[in-house]
């Protein structure tokens, strides 16, 4: 059975917190047992970036944007971190890092 694989994180811009991430890897197991199917998310989509743990669902604010692309069997997340933001430098130096 195949499963996903993390495969990192590419720093495009540390200046403007520039981020490029393979996120998922389409139509496989990940290690929660769950499947990401092609087409599922559309190429394209605009997303906001969530504070850390996913705590914006609980009202913290976004962290950064970014858009989501399907390349071949990858979901890739282009991002940009709001530096002009205390949590959006911070959060972008943990990824960083």
């Amino acid at each position: 059975m195949n499963r996903k694989a993390f495969k990192g994180v590419e720093i495009k811009s540390e200046s403007e917190g520039r981020v490029r991430a393979v996120f998922s890897t389409l139509d496989v197991v990940d290690k929660d047992g769950d499947v990401t199917c092609k087409g599922a998310i559309g190429d394209g989509t605009a997303v906001r970036i969530s504070a850390y743990n996913h705590k914006s669902w609980e009202g913290a604010l976004p962290v950064g944007k970014g858009t989501i692309r399907e390349e071949g069997n990858e979901l890739v997340l282009e991002s940009q971190f709001f530096m002009n933001t205390t949590h959006g430098r911070d959060t972008f130096e943990t990824v960083k890092g």
